[in-house]
């Protein structure tokens, strides 16, 4: 049976810096941070409107998409994860993931994941290139994302990585050599991103100096499908191509 995978978006909130090419408003039509009493509303119409679904969904899941969850305050954490929590102990939903900043990953923050019974912790790594990450103001290193991984797997969580082929100073190896890096941290899924110039960033600005030139259609087709060849190889599903609605 499909997965029911039930979105909350957190905005921008938590994250430890802005990166040039995002605007996670745009991205996810999420402009903040939602309440208690958004994200419980919205939670239970996806179980209303699975329910009346012709074909029945297995295993639902709240995932905690969008800024840096681990970033956020501690307290708004615990509030999130008791409120999903919640679903999963009433048996409507089985599972918890985030989605986080591989600098955002202490032993601390996952250990509070654990006690919360997160599964799935999905870190935004976008490239294991040093000078692209310093590029595109990431604010961590590609031995970041290695270390925060290291912690995700000793606490028995499933792993996630997220790339974007496509950013400022990335050639079709590195991109490459990322997805290999990638794979070398034995995920149980990625996502790739090939990278989109959003109105309003410093990307978009970049873009009309002519300091950054945007991938063809062509070319993020090619470095996209070399990079699921190589999850592909590894046994790795990518379970998303691309901004939905992109």
């Amino acid at each position: 049976m499909k997965r029911l995978i039930i979105p909350v978006f957190l905005g921008q909130a938590g994250c430890p810096s802005r990166c040039v090419y995002c605007d996670q408003p745009a991205m996810s039509a999420q402009a903040r941070l939602p309440d208690e009493r958004e994200i419980e509303a919205r939670v239970r119409a996806y179980l209303d409107s699975a329910a009346r679904a012709t074909k029945p969904f297995g295993e639902r899941e709240i995932a905690f998409f969008g800024g840096t969850f681990t970033g956020l305050p501690p307290a708004t954490q615990e509030r999130f994860l008791a409120l999903a929590g919640r679903f999963v102990d009433r048996g409507e939903v089985h599972a918890i993931r985030v989605s986080t900043h591989p600098a955002c990953l202490s032993e601390e923050a996952v250990a509070r994941l654990v006690c919360h019974g997160v599964q799935t912790v999905e870190v935004g790594a976008q490239s294991f290139d040093d000078e692209v990450l310093a590029e595109a103001r990431r604010g961590h290193t590609a031995a970041d994302v290695e270390a925060a991984a290291a912690r995700v797997h000793a606490a028995g969580l499933a792993l996630g990585v997220q790339l974007m082929p496509g950013l400022p100073g990335a050639e079709l190896a590195s991109d490459v050599a990322s997805a290999r890096a990638a794979v070398a941290l034995a995920p149980s899924l990625a996502r790739l991103y090939p990278t989109l110039v959003y109105r309003g960033t410093r990307l978009e600005a970049w873009w009309r100096e002519g300091r950054y030139e945007a991938l063809t259609l062509e070319e993020a087709l090619e470095r996209t499908a070399e990079m699921l060849a190589i999850f592909g190889e590894a046994g790795v599903p990518v379970v998303r191509v691309g901004v939905h609605g992109a």
